[in-house]
């Protein structure tokens, strides 16, 4: 399902903005699956309209100002394996 985000007047994004902006959506969605869409894309518009154009960067500043997970850690980050 795709999201539809309003951009105000003059607010467009290059391709390799979109790119990283794709990627650092695809990767908070996956780390916090407990988080609504449009929570995950908005903070992460705002921080590439201030030039960032890394993944990584997006994706870790933008889950920076969200509450904890709710979740246990592996569910929250399957990476970890099962919570012990």
């Amino acid at each position: 399902m795709a999201i539809i985000v309003d951009f105000p007047v003059g607010g467009s994004f290059d391709d390799a903005a979109t790119d990283a902006m794709g990627g650092a959506y695809e990767l908070a969605a996956q780390l916090r699956p407990d988080v609504a869409k449009e929570t995950l894309a908005q903070p992460i518009i705002a921080i590439a309209r201030l030039g960032e154009r890394d993944v990584e960067q997006l994706c870790t500043r933008a889950l920076s100002g969200l509450e904890p997970s709710p979740l246990p850690s592996s569910i929250a980050n399957p990476d970890n394996g099962p919570a012990t």
